[in-house]
């Protein structure tokens, strides 16, 4: 008995616990200081924009209100992000501009998501002319020209009011951009399908959309949360993209695309009034970045094969190389003294 409580002396509780795959994702994720970087900054910015949201919806904050007096003002206490030609506050433009972004990003991913593992799934577990058919059909909509059609349907719809808008915005994005997810999604279920476990439930008579939903889907979400982001971010730039176009939705309503866009119209303006592209095109970058940082840390964290590193680990890294130059300065001196 006392051998072995001598043999278990240098081991403490933390190291009898057995962290299942998603804790040590959880794990990874918050070892990694880019991502969680990118997490706290993507959380400060959703919070600021929705609360800059509800603030002008509550208030009945115009938009459309103009004051020929505070036209082209800098930045000031007052108008912390300065004044457009209008004498429009910039600063609650800008942070209202998010929620449209905020809201293309978030239902077009969730739109292409679903359609991008549903037909991936479905191709990959039967296979053969049902796996042919939705291939063709992954292909001809990858072919579609994404600005042309984009300039057909929004010019289409311009005379309709803007939350109509917005949704033919978020389902021209959805349904373009679930082409990527769905073969990755395919090619997934198609290693997975001839697995031990796939096997056991199709013995046990489950039936066929319960071993999709239930044991092949759950087995690429890593795969999907990753691509998902991605999405997410590609999802915004394209509607500030639009925007910047005026394909989106149109004033008095901002958008960081929009704002960008009014900017550029006077090159004068650009190198004079830089707070009016400076600021929308801050947030737009920042915010794409965080999104960029939340997947790249994902992606490292699904990863079985990444090492990680606590900030313990840190620590002691830092310390052993302080030691270790302390002690080459102690060689030098010594060495000197000999001479």
């Amino acid at each position: 008995m006392s051998e072995i409580t001598e043999q278990n002396k240098g081991f403490s509780k933390e190291d009898e616990i057995i962290l299942s795959p998603t804790q040590q994702i959880i794990v990874k994720f918050k070892n990694n200081r880019l991502a969680m970087f990118g997490f706290w900054l993507f959380a400060i910015i959703v919070t600021i924009v929705v609360v800059t949201h509800f603030y002008t919806k509550f208030t009945g904050y115009d938009f459309a209100a103009t004051d020929a007096a505070l036209r082209n003002l800098p930045p000031s206490w007052e108008h912390p992000f300065g004044t457009d030609r209008y004498g429009r506050n910039t600063f609650v433009r800008v942070l209202e501009g998010g929620w449209i972004s905020l809201q293309v990003g978030f239902l077009s991913t969730i739109l292409s998501v679903t359609i991008g593992v549903s037909l991936g799934s479905i191709a990959g577990y039967f296979g053969g002319k049902i796996d042919s058919i939705i291939m063709r059909l992954v292909e001809v909509v990858a072919s579609f020209p994404f600005l042309a059609l984009a300039f057909t349907i929004s010019s289409i719809f311009r005379d309709r009011p803007a939350q109509f808008r917005l949704f033919v915005i978020i389902g021209i994005l959805g349904c373009i951009r679930w082409t990527g997810l769905a073969r990755i999604v395919r090619g997934q279920i198609l290693s997975l399908r001839e697995k031990e476990f796939i096997l056991a439930t199709k013995a046990l008579g489950i039936k066929k959309r319960n071993q999709i939903t239930r044991h092949l889907i759950p087995n690429v979400l890593a795969m999907v949360v990753v691509s998902g982001t991605l999405t997410f971010a590609a999802a915004i730039l394209g509607e500030a993209f639009l925007s910047f176009l005026n394909l989106s939705v149109t004033e008095p309503i901002p958008t960081w695309g929009a704002l960008l866009s009014r900017a550029a119209q006077n090159s004068t303006g650009l190198r004079t009034f830089w707070w009016i592209w400076v600021f929308p095109g801050t947030m737009l970058f920042m915010f794409i970045m965080s999104v960029n940082l939340v997947g790249e840390g994902l992606r490292e964290a699904i990863d079985p094969k990444a090492e990680i590193i606590t900030k313990k680990q840190r620590k002691a890294a830092k310390e052993r190389r302080k030691a270790e130059k302390k002690a080459a300065r102690q060689v030098k001196l010594a060495s000197k003294g000999g001479v």
